[in-house]
């Protein structure tokens, strides 16, 4: 039973498989003509992958907005006519549209990756979701105030509001992120200790082997500690118009949590591998 777990565990973990070439016999089989074969649905995506397909597609929208704003804006500066700042105003508002468009899924995206693992803190990213769902609001809010300008002066008054509101933005993304990792491996360490304790209370396993499973606990407690820590880092307070990018920190205490997820893995593989015995 204890082998069965231990397998599952390594599928669960490992890259898929690839697919078996067929072999020449196959190639002997007559094959349906084109109107034979039924038309293959589209596959459903999860919601994460529909809001991370939907930001790739806005990225290009934003970046052709992008270029064409900084082709009128060499125009306008090269000739300076009445005709080429009014392009150059059109341009600036889809740029700037486009632009808060592409945070606002990227935003969303990140929102919705939040759910996957969320029961395993299900308040800090019930909180991270809200904050989040705060800026979508705010980035759409500008949109609709961006599209009623009419001068370059108030465009530029509102990219100055935006990057007054960017530092908080980018906290909250980071933030985000950090608590979406720790959920993540707050499952896999989960997964590790329900699979300790059956190794403790399993008949298969010699007296020694389960004596064993308390190095593997000790192990756990540490891991859990960093990523404590990682949370910790995204308290820190934001001073001036630079940000203060904590994630580098935060990443760093993460992967001593995958470490030890590793080395929690390997130690109840030997485990099993060396103190397993049959009935």
């Amino acid at each position: 039973m204890l082998t069965l777990i231990l397998l599952s565990f390594l599928l669960l973990i490992s890259k898929p498989i690839l697919a078996i070439p067929p072999t020449t016999e196959s190639a002997t089989i007559s094959l349906p003509t084109p109107t034979e074969i039924p038309p293959t649905p589209a596959p459903t995506l999860s919601p994460y992958q529909q809001a991370k397909k939907d930001y790739l597609n806005q990225q290009q929208e934003y970046s052709q907005a992008y270029l064409k704003y900084t082709e009128k804006k060499e125009t306008h500066t090269k000739y300076g006519t009445i005709t080429t700042e009014k392009e150059k105003m059109e341009w600036t508002k889809k740029a700037i549209i486009s632009r808060n468009t592409l945070l606002q899924k990227y935003i969303l995206a990140l929102k919705t990756k939040l759910s996957e693992y969320s029961d395993n803190n299900p308040t800090n990213t019930k909180k991270n979701q809200i904050e989040l769902e705060k800026w979508i609001s705010w980035l759409k809010e500008q949109n609709i105030i961006v599209d009623s300008l009419s001068n370059l002066d108030d465009l530029s008054q509102n990219g100055q509001n935006f990057q007054s509101k960017y530092n908080s933005i980018q906290k909250e993304i980071y933030t985000s992120i950090v608590q979406n990792q720790c959920n993540n491996y707050e499952q896999i360490l989960n997964e590790l200790k329900n699979l300790a304790t059956k190794i403790q209370n399993s008949d298969q396993i010699e007296t020694e082997g389960q004596n064993w499973t308390s190095d593997v606990f000790i192990k756990m407690d540490i891991a859990r500690d960093n990523l404590n820590t990682a949370l910790k880092k995204t308290e820190q307070k934001q001073y001036g118009n630079k940000f203060n990018n904590f994630y580098p920190q935060s990443k760093k205490e993460l992967s001593k949590t995958n470490q030890y997820s590793l080395e929690i893995f390997s130690n109840l593989k030997s485990i099993i591998t060396k103190f397993y015995q049959t009935q």
